[in-house]
């Protein structure tokens, strides 16, 4: 398998790992940043030592001409785009107003979580689709949540977000389908990784308590995430599907 691969929010955590594990394959990647290009070169040069091959790439999710931009360039490179995966997004903003209810949310952290995760996906999906319809054939992988099914107090934001996620996926399978491209969506529970506890403001209290709740009392880990999500780009008969990762019951 050699194919050409984007993965957005590819700097760290779970992006990095799918980047890389891609990389382990002999793919081309675009290891997509927006903040963190010291991390972004780290990842690219670890996909570059082995079969492998990389470029980064910076731009905002939420700026439609920047991502054009970075298909474009990925198309002047390599010719072609065979998988898209939809990583970027997070809550940060969503959990520093400490989880209030939706109408004590302010408009720009609503916006701001809606548009990285919800829109972000949209304009990703609305600059890649156009060459996967003209070569007949595609994988489009987005990341939602177990809260984008059953939501989640003090979390309104994030789980409209990734619920719409799921609703994207399910129409966007559709609409792509005449043309052999195929569109998932997975939810991942809770991946154990160096950022947890910092970046998403997660305690040790937390991570235990996810795994008391869950049947096989643990979390995921990036590299699982990542088999999964490569797996996936081999199959030919998978799409519009919601995919669960965990071992919770929604």
């Amino acid at each position: 398998m050699a194919n050409v691969v984007i993965v957005t929010g590819a700097s760290g955590g779970i992006g990095s790992a799918i980047a890389k594990k891609f990389g382990e394959t002999g793919a081309k990647v675009v290891v997509h940043y927006n903040r963190s290009a010291a991390d972004a070169d780290a990842v690219a040069k670890e996909i570059n030592k082995g079969p492998g091959e990389a470029m980064t790439y910076k731009a905002d999710v939420r700026n439609y001409e920047e991502i054009r931009a970075m298909v474009q360039a990925t198309i002047a490179k390599w010719g072609r785009i065979d998988v898209l995966v939809n990583n970027a997004g997070g809550s940060k903003s969503d959990i520093r107003e400490g989880g209030l209810p939706a109408w004590e949310i302010k408009e720009e952290v609503w916006d701001t979580v809606l548009d990285i995760n919800l829109k972000g996906n949209f304009l990703c999906t609305k600059a890649v689709a156009p060459y996967m319809i003209e070569q007949k054939g595609g994988y489009i992988i987005n990341m939602s949540s177990g809260m984008g099914l059953q939501g989640k107090k003090g979390s309104s934001a994030y789980s409209a977000a990734k619920a719409g996620i799921i609703g994207f996926t399910k129409a966007v399978a559709r609409e792509l389908g005449d043309y052999n491209v195929k569109v998932n969506v997975i939810l991942p529970g809770m991946i154990r990784h160096k950022n947890i506890i910092n970046e998403n403001r997660r305690s040790e209290e937390d991570v235990e308590a996810y795994k008391r709740a869950a049947v096989l009392h643990r979390t995921g880990t990036p590299e699982e995430l990542a088999a999964t999500v490569v797996h996936i780009t081999t199959l030919q008969n998978i799409s519009g599907q919601t995919i669960k990762l965990d071992s919770t019951i929604y």
